[in-house]
């Protein structure tokens, strides 16, 4: 899969209770902050770090990020307890890795033919 599969219109992902987000007839993940953890398995996939990623709950669109900038942000909570966007430092971050309960991304789906949810 490549970033032509995208084209130059946005990726339309859909956001399902407080941890999932796919893209309709592809990837699906689920992560505490499932739109950089989509973001993340996109840029691995191969998606154009410089195209839009557009996340929607329902009809209401959310949140938009350039694919590659979602792919290196995460949420880690400060010292007072609150989030903080803070750059993502890969699957062995002891703040945020696999192994911290915070952030335990998983993988659900993806179709044989790659992620698809472009907008035409």
């Amino acid at each position: 899969m490549g970033a032509a599969q995208y084209g130059s219109a946005p990726v339309i992902a859909q956001l399902i209770g407080d941890n999932q987000a796919t893209i309709v007839g592809g990837l699906s993940v689920s992560s505490p902050t499932p739109i950089f953890a989509l973001c993340r398995q996109l840029v691995a996939q191969g998606a154009d770090p410089d195209q839009l990623l557009q996340a929607y709950r329902g009809d209401t669109l959310c949140v938009s990020v350039r694919i590659g900038d979602g792919a290196r942000l995460t949420v880690a909570s400060d010292q007072l307890g609150r989030p903080r966007f803070r750059p993502y430092r890969g699957p062995d971050d002891p703040d945020t890795g696999p192994s911290h309960p915070n952030e335990p991304t998983r993988l659900l789906h993806t179709s044989p033919a790659g992620p698809k949810g472009v907008e035409a």
